[in-house]
Order: C-alpha cells, then structure tokens, then sequence
C-alpha cells in the first residue's frame, strides 16, 4: 500500500521503521496530546513486535507518512466492525506541524478506505471514527 499527493507519502510501516516509531512514541512531546506526557516508555523490541502484529493483520493497519521522502508521523486504522474504521494519525516531526498536511493525510487516508483498491475491496466500509483525545483541540479542529 503505497499513497501519494505530491509530497507526501503514506506506505505500510515495516520493521524498518520500528526505531523511528520507537523513538516518536517514547517521545512525551510528541505523545504528550495522545495522553502520555512522558511517552510510551516502550522497549525497541515491542515496537518491532507491533509493527510485525500490523503487518500480518488485514483488520489493521500502520503506516507512516513521509513528506519528500522524509519520515514525519504515522498513520493507523483498524476495523471497529465490517462497516465502520477507527483511524488516528500524527505528525510527528514538529518542523512539519501547522503546515497544513494533516487534512491532506485524512483526504488520503479517507480516499483509501473507501476505493475498491483499499479497504472497501475487502469490507463494506460506509463510516469512519478518527481518534483523537478529548484535549487535542487542535485535531479536532483539523477533523471539523
């Protein structure tokens, strides 16, 4: 899976990218509106097991956004039923925050889920959940 507009990119993360992952999601910056102001905390060698357990389901996914070829943030979905995803997105790289690509990720995301070519070739998606914490106002503002 492999989503373009211009200079963005959103592909299947790999375990390639569990230290990356690894180092965003310990990150309490970057965490810190997902709920954990001090990270995650995660051992490298979960990261790379969580990357593993999304690639090898078709009920979820985990992907990561690249701008110019430049890892950003990440992207998740996951089946809340046969007819409705739950999604959730984050850039990560603060360089990148406030400069507009998180519309540009749901449009993407969005436009995948329903084409014949992404999830809806496998389930009858009609509805999608995006995930936010309740004190992110900024997303929420993103997702209006």
């Amino acid at each position: 899976m492999r989503l373009t507009d211009s200079e963005l990119l959103l592909r299947r993360a790999g375990e390639g990218d569990a230290k990356v992952l690894n180092a965003w999601w310990n990150d309490g910056a970057v965490m810190a509106h997902a709920g954990f102001p001090d990270g995650l905390n995660q051992p490298l060698e979960e990261t790379r097991r969580l990357v593993r357990a999304y690639a090898a389901s078709a009920d979820r996914g985990l992907w990561i956004i690249l701008c110019r070829g430049t890892p950003i943030g990440e992207s998740s979905w996951q089946l809340v039923d046969s007819t409705t995803a739950c999604c959730g997105w984050k850039i990560c790289e603060a360089d990148y925050q406030n400069r507009g690509l998180g519309p540009r990720v749901i449009r993407m995301t969005l436009s995948w889920l329903f084409s014949e070519e992404g999830l809806r070739a496998r389930h009858p998606i009609t509805s999608v959940i995006w995930d936010t914490n309740l004190s992110n106002t900024r997303a929420q503002r993103v997702y209006e």
